[in-house]
């Protein structure tokens, strides 16, 4: 069972792990990952959502805001955001890809 309270952000997570590898490991951890393309400068208002999410950069760059704290994240990067946590995005200039999972 996964339970986990606070952000968890880890730079460099997945640094030197290919795509599917990444994929693989977030379904060893319970997810079920989508892949997503923002192109630059898309924003996320704040919002939070009624379970865990976890987040793994592919290309580009996004930068968000969790409770008042701001990650930049980059390929290989790996974020947890807590259920009923708020949290805001934009896409950097050259936009975004990266894996999102719902962790129910």
């Amino acid at each position: 069972m996964h339970v986990q309270v606070s952000v968890d952000y880890q730079p460099g997570f997945y640094s030197g792990t290919s795509d599917n590898d990444i994929k693989a490991a977030m379904r060893a951890d319970g997810a079920a990952p989508e892949c997503i393309y923002e192109p630059a400068g898309f924003t996320y208002e704040a919002h939070a959502r009624p379970y865990d999410v976890l987040l793994a950069y592919l290309d580009g760059e996004m930068n968000l805001i969790v409770e008042g704290e701001e990650y930049r994240c980059v390929p290989g990067d790996r974020l947890f955001i807590p259920a009923h946590t708020e949290h805001a995005a934009v896409a950097g200039p050259q936009g975004c890809v990266y894996l999102w999972a719902a962790l129910l």
